[in-house]
């Protein structure tokens, strides 16, 4: 395994693995199901250690920087209490990796929201890497504008909180305007016109803590905006021609 490389090279490390992964004896899979949260199982070949346990879900992970048997206490919602907080016992492996892990981690969890390219088998070996590094330029870039536009989020951000949709959403039409070689206007079927009979706040100006109404706005995002292109193109991210 590639602990057991970084420990010949003194690297220690842990990381969750899926449950039934080849190369651990099979004997600690076939042990049975854990059925109580905080129970555990734990396996040990020299100074590599595999751990089995259940949080809300059983999880497993190996580890080259713990000892077996050593656990601490986290503390849980159980359900058969009406929602009060339980002690559950957590093994050390999991401990460590959860009180350390960090970058890789959580370009996982953002890899995994809103993938493109997903859904289908590859014939090619390529397609699964010209995918992942895609989705993997799209989540840079999102870290990028979120770490430096911590103090100051854009105004088309909804509630100014960054959101990794609200990106991909905006990233796309903008996408689809290069591609359709528009400057100022908007992909098909998204257009200004009359969509509601009593004027309603603007949407764009609303983000920007403005108070306009109109009648007038896009028909495809069912939002009102000021009548004019300037609020309009903002909405959708494209500059003025």
């Amino acid at each position: 395994p590639l602990l057991q490389e970084l420990l010949d090279q003194g690297i220690y490390g842990c990381g969750t693995v899926p449950l039934g992964l080849p190369g651990v004896p099979v004997d600690f899979w076939e042990a049975g199901v854990l059925e109580e949260p905080g129970s555990f199982r734990q396996c040990q070949r020299g100074s590599l250690l595999a751990t089995r346990w259940r949080d809300s879900k059983e999880m497993c992970c190996l580890s080259t920087n713990a000892q077996p048997g050593l656990s601490d206490t986290v503390w849980r919602k159980g359900r058969a209490v009406g929602g009060q907080l339980c002690p559950v016992a957590r093994p050390q492996p999991f401990q460590l990796h959860q009180e350390n892990m960090r970058g890789v981690d959580i370009c996982n969890q953002l890899l995994d929201c809103n993938p493109l390219g997903q859904g289908g088998a590859y014939d090619r070996w390529w397609r699964s890497f010209f995918w992942f590094f895609l989705n993997l330029c799209v989540v840079n870039s999102f870290i990028v504008l979120r770490e430096s536009r911590k103090d100051s989020p854009p105004a088309w951000l909804p509630s100014r909180r960054f959101s990794q949709a609200q990106y991909r959403q905006r990233l796309a039409r903008q996408l689809l305007r290069r591609s359709y070689g528009e400057r100022g206007g908007a992909e098909p079927g998204h257009r200004m016109t009359k969509i509601s009979s009593r004027p309603k706040r603007c949407r764009n100006c609303g983000r920007k803590g403005l108070r306009h109404e109109s009648v007038f706005g896009c028909a495809a995002c069912d939002a009102n905006l000021c009548k004019g292109p300037a609020c309009f193109n903002e909405y959708h991210g494209y500059r003025a021609p």
